[in-house]
Formats: structure tokens, C-alpha cells, sequence
């Protein structure tokens, strides 16, 4: 979320209560269209004959569809009397399980790299895949949005005061942040090699909200002695104590996707994350990360380059990349990235993230951090530029990052994917970076 202005408020505002009513509670159409023309027919028998008592039916119509605004004019204002906080019996468990048979056969595990405090699943095999070029056609299939929504609407009440206390605290911040529902590029299922097809579905980033980020989050009373009242978890079931699928697990599950830069004269470049953030704050974050937007796919087959799942997620690296690293004087500097690995981030709901490197062509010193995405370099004491002129500083560079007390879940995947790729293919991984 970047900072907010009044316009940016506003629209915050109106998206929130505009979801609440169209996916969580919707509006009721039958009971709208009676009021209304019971109100049309009354106005027009007061007209016609206003002594014989017809204004009678008119003023109820009028009562009646006051009936109806009020309590959803009421709800546009309202502020829950509720807050969030961590599931911490859900973290607990969250070592504890399993892959599930699929993702065991296809060599996935639970990693949790030193200092992140966050888990992940991940595969080596699907690593080395992606590394070598794999890639996966996707298909468009709507009705996983609307399975999504009918699934969320079961607990419309209690995720309606979610939403409305996310939006609360972003407005609370300072500065305020905005919080709107952009358009996200979601999986529906696994992706896995060799597969004919992957099916994919538009959501908004309100619906991760509401499944990926509660999956271990707790909605409690507000006061002094704080109730549960809602747990996320109970949406994200652990079956035998497996992890779910991808396919199947109710979740939004929105693309992310993370890239380091390596700058023309051999710099690799971090960023610490904003203390605002959702995620990772005040840990040191990849140079781009972020998520794949809807935009990015749709760019995609604008440009004709077909409809596949690599596509989509390099065209979001280097966007998210420009978007949070100012190319002062050169903002059309080419962008050359590669996709080094996959994981799902296991604390959000199994939220599948891909990670990469990219080669700027442009020098470190026009390379800043966007201050509305990350915080500026000064006074944190962090190391924010690492050699990186060839591939043996660059090795060297990785494990340093690695081994950072402040280094996010999101920076230790890519760090350690680029440390696997430098190890199978020094040669490809040199072409790409010092060409």
C-alpha cells in the first residue's frame, strides 16, 4: 500500500463498503424492487386521487425504502468494535505439518530460513525446472472468482468487520496508507511441470485479504478483556495435518513475486522494507517485490507474447522493480530478469510466491528507494548495496544477506535461489548478469 491522499481516502473508503455490499452482503433485489415500485405506484394513485386516502400506500413506500437505506447508509460509516491480532496457536502449529501427497511427491518440504520467523514450502526440483526455462500455458476460468465469493459470504458478517478494521488501520497510520482493491492475478491451482494447462482467475486484493492474510489471524473484541470472535484458521482446514493444495484451499491466493538487482556496475542492491508495510517491516527486502496485478497479464497478451505463467510473472518483476527502486535519469533503462525458484508463503495462507534476478542497465548511484514503498537508507545502519561484479562476489554477497539478522522470508528465497543457480550453471547465470 502506498501513501494515501484525500482522493486516495475517499476512494479507500468507498471501495471497502461497495465490496462489503456486492461480495459479503449483497444488496437484496427482490425486496429493492417491491419498495421501489410500491413507492411508483403510490405516488401516482396520490396524484390521481389524493382525497381518497391513496397517499396512504405512498408514505408507506416512502417508509419502506427508508427501511431499506438506512442501515446500509448506517454501515458506510460504521467502525467495528473489534480488532485483529495473531493467531498464535496457528503458528505454533504450522511446523508441525505436512505437505500434502502431491506436493510431497513432486519434492516439496517445509523450510524456515534463520531469522525470517516465517515459514515456507519448497522444492528443489521445481526450482531447478523454472531455472531451466519451464513454463506453463494458463487459462482463464471465471468461475473459481465466484466460488471464491459464495465461499467467503458464509462468513459475510465476521470478514466484513475484517475488512473494516484493515481499512481502519490504514487509515490510522501515519502517514495514512491507501487501501483499495486492486485487480490480482491468482492461481487455481499448483503450478506443475509438464502440465497441459494452468487455470488462473481474476480476484481483487481484498479477497487475499480476507483468506490469505487471515489464514493465521484471530478478529477479537476491543476493551480490556478481548474476546475471540473470529479465526481465520477455521477457513484454511489442515486436513491430517497436511497443507492444502493450492487447488481447493479457499484461498485468494494472489501471485507475489521478489527479484534482486544487479546494476550495470556490479551492484546488488536491497531495500529495507517500511515499517508500515503489511510484511516484512523494517527487514531487509528484495530490490522488486511485491505482486503479480492483473494489469500484468493483460499486458501480456497485448503485447502477443501468448498466455503463459513465466510471462506474466517477469513482466511483474520488473514492473514491481521500477515502481520501488526510482531510476533517477534513467527510467527507460532496460531490465533483463530470470525467473530462480518457487515457493508458498506458509504464514499467508500458502500464498504462492516466485522469486528472481534481474540485470539493470543503468549504474547503482541512479537506483534510490522509492520512499512511498520502502525506507530511505539513512541512519538504519543496514548494508543496502553489495559487491556483485562477478560471480564469485556475488556468491560471497548472497551469504551475507543470508546470513543478516534482518533479512525477510521473501530476500532469504531469493538470496537462496540465486546461491542454487550460481552453483548449477555459473556460466547461463554470468550471461545473464555481466554480459
Amino acid at each position: 500500500m502506498s501513501r494515501s491522499t484525500g482522493l486516495q481516502s475517499l476512494r479507500s473508503w468507498l471501495e471497502v463498503n461497495l465490496f462489503i455490499r456486492r461480495v459479503l452482503r449483497p444488496f437484496r433485489p427482490l425486496a429493492w424492487c417491491l419498495t421501489v415500485l410500491l413507492l411508483c405506484v403510490a405516488a401516482w394513485l396520490a396524484t390521481v386521487d389524493y382525497t381518497a386516502g391513496a397517499w396512504l400506500p405512498f408514505v408507506a413506500g416512502v417508509v419502506g425504502l427508508a427501511r431499506e437505506l438506512f442501515p446500509v447508509a448506517a454501515d458506510f460509516f460504521r467502525s467495528p468494535r473489534s480488532q485483529l491480532r495473531d493467531d498464535t496457536a496457528t503458528l505454533e502449529r504450522l511446523p508441525g505439518l505436512r505437505p500434502s501427497a502431491r506436493a510431497t511427491r513432486r519434492g516439496f518440504r517445509i523450510v524456515s530460513p534463520p531469522g525470517t520467523g516465517q515459514l515456507a514450502l519448497q522444492s528443489d526440483a521445481m526450482d531447478r525446472w523454472l531455472r531451466c526455462g519451464g513454463d506453463i500455458p494458463v487459462r482463464v476460468e471465471h468461475g473459481l472468482r465466484d466460488d471464491l465469493e459464495r465461499f467467503l459470504r458464509r462468513n459475510g458478517g465476521a470478514l466484513e468487520d475484517v475488512l473494516r478494521c484493515r481499512y481502519r488501520r490504514s487509515r490510522q497510520s501515519d502517514p495514512p496508507r491507501t487501501f483499495v482493491d486492486e485487480s490480482k492475478f491468482c492461481l487455481g491451482d499448483d503450478p506443475v511441470p509438464g502440465m497441459a494447462e494452468l487455470e488462473v482467475f481474476r480476484s481483487g486484493y481484498f479477497h487475499s485479504v480476507l483468506t490469505n492474510e487471515m489464514a493465521a489471524r484471530i478478529l477479537e473484541s476491543r476493551g480490556s478483556n478481548p474476546a475471540p470472535l473470529f479465526a481465520g484458521a477455521q477457513m484454511y482446514p489442515f486436513t491430517d495435518e497436511r497443507i492444502p493444495d493450492i487447488k481447493g484451499s479457499n484461498m485468494a491466493n494472489h501471485v507475489g513475486i521478489s527479484t534482486l538487482a544487479v546494476t550495470r556496475d556490479g551492484q546488488l542492491l536491497v531495500w529495507n522494507q517500511d515499517g508500515r508495510a503489511q510484511h516484512s517491516r523494517n527487514q531487509l527486502a528484495p530490490t522488486g517485490s511485491g505482486s503479480c496485478d492483473w494489469k500484468d497479464f493483460e499486458a501480456t497478451r497485448g503485447a502477443g507474447e501468448g498466455n503463459t505463467l513465466m510471462q506474466v510473472v517477469l513482466r511483474a518483476m520488473e514492473r514491481e522493480l521500477r515502481e520501488e527502486s526510482s531510476l533517477q535519469g534513467v527510467a527507460d533503462a532496460r531490465i533483463t530478469s530470470r525467473v530462480l525458484g518457487y515457493f508458498r508463503w506458509m504464514n499467508r495462507g500458502g500464498k504462492p510466491e516466485f522469486v528472481g534476478i534481474s540485470r539493470v542497465d543503468a549504474p547503482a548511484r541512479t537506483l534510490q528507494p522509492n520512499a512511498a514503498e520502502v525506507n530511505a537508507p539513512s541512519g538504519r545502519g543496514y548494508d543496502l548495496a553489495y559487491p556483485a561484479g562477478d560471480a564469485g562476489e556475488l556468491a560471497r554477497s548472497l551469504r551475507r544477506i543470508l546470513e543478516s539478522p534482518q533479512v525477510s522470508l521473501p530476500l532469504a528465497m531469493n538470496a537462496a535461489a540465486a546461491c542454487a543457480a550460481l552453483r548449477e550453471n555459473e556460466a547461463a547465470l554470468s550471461a545473464l548478469l555481466w554480459p
